[in-house]
Formats: C-alpha cells, structure tokens, sequence
C-alpha cells in the first residue's frame, strides 16, 4: 500500500504573486526553481534550456554543492537569481508559486518533490523530471521533460508557458494530496507490516 507525500493545505490557489514581486523587486515572467542546489535538483542543465529565452531563473533553496553551484552562475551570468532560502511557513512561498511563468524541477530523480506539490497546488504550471514518481501524483496534468537533456527541458518549458496551468491542477492535488489524505493510509501500513514481523516471528 503506497503511502504518497503531501503538500500543505495553505498552498491551495488563489495567491497574490505581487507581494513576492515587491519584496524581491522582480518584474516581468520568470522561471522558478525552489530546491537546494545540488547536482540532482539539476539546475546546470536547466539553465542550459534557459540560454535561448529572454527569461530568467529565480532559485529558492540552500547551497549543498558550491563548487555546483559556481558552475550553475557561470552557465548563468545575468539570467540566474539566488534568493536563498525562504522560511516554508513565509506567505511569499506561496507567493513566489503564484507569479511564476513556470515552476521548474528538472531532478535526476524525483518522488515527485514537495515543491512541485506545493506549486501545483498554488496554482503554477509545472514542469518536472520524468524520472521517478511524478506521473503518479500529477497524471496528464504537467509537463515531464528528460532531465539529461536541455533541449527537452526547453520544451517542456515552452509547452507549460504557452498552455498555462490546467485548471484542474490546484484541485488534483488540494484534493489527493494533503497531508491528512496522505497519511490516512498510515495506521493500515504499519498493521500491514507488523503482522507480517509477527508472521515471521510465529514460524521463526
């Protein structure tokens, strides 16, 4: 019995973007990616899509790799923002989902992530890895693009700009995917496994 992740009911659309454009002093669409910097978030190959957009790349998360992360501004110079980290209890979290042009999370591997979660449920469209989890959660309804490859992750950027987030998106997952949905199926998990230790024990 699969026991899924969750987002935060609070994410749940509709968010006014402006309140992060103004604290930040951000104008005009951009891309954004909240996750720590690493080599398997991917930002490196995601700012390689980048290069042929007139759209910068807003990153909010911690540095885990700042050799990666050098490589990551210097694939970047003037198209790459690092806000560092924003509290998860922040309004502008929610905030910064809304007045993005596209949320991105191109991973070498994902489960799906709490922060496409998050944004989709805020209401962004969504663009994300299509290694690991992520069509369980999110179905038809994002873009899922080949983290190996830039050109495939800049189409998957295209595809959710031009086409906006559905609008069953927030819905989907305000609906399936909160924490008390997700944790519902916890007392059946843990009864499930301690009756096949207590199986195990009997003919031990």
């Amino acid at each position: 019995m699969p026991v899924m992740n969750g987002v935060d009911s609070r994410f749940a659309a509709p968010h006014d973007g402006n309140a992060f454009r103004k604290t930040f002093g951000i104008e005009g669409p951009f891309i954004l990616n909240v996750a720590n910097i690493e080599r398997r978030k991917n930002q490196l190959n995601l700012m390689r899509a980048l290069s042929d957009y007139d759209l910068p790349l807003i990153i909010l998360g911690q540095v885990r790799e700042p050799a990666y992360v050098e490589e990551v501004f210097a694939e970047g110079v003037g198209r790459v923002r690092h806000l560092r980290y924003l509290d998860h209890e922040s309004p502008l979290l929610a905030s910064a989902y809304a007045a993005c042009a596209a949320f991105v999370l191109p991973s070498t591997l994902e489960t799906p992530g709490l922060a496409a979660l998050e944004a989709a449920a805020a209401g962004a469209p969504v663009v994300v890895t299509r290694v690991g989890a992520s069509p369980e959660y999110f179905g038809v309804l994002c873009h899922y693009v080949d983290p190996a490859d830039p050109t495939d992750i800049a189409r998957g950027i295209a595809a959710a700009i031009e086409q906006g987030p559905p609008p069953d998106l927030s819905a989907h997952v305000t609906k399936n995917f909160t924490w008390p949905h997700g944790t519902a199926a916890l007392p059946d998990v843990y009864s499930t496994a301690m009756a096949r230790r207590d199986r195990r024990r009997s003919a031990a």
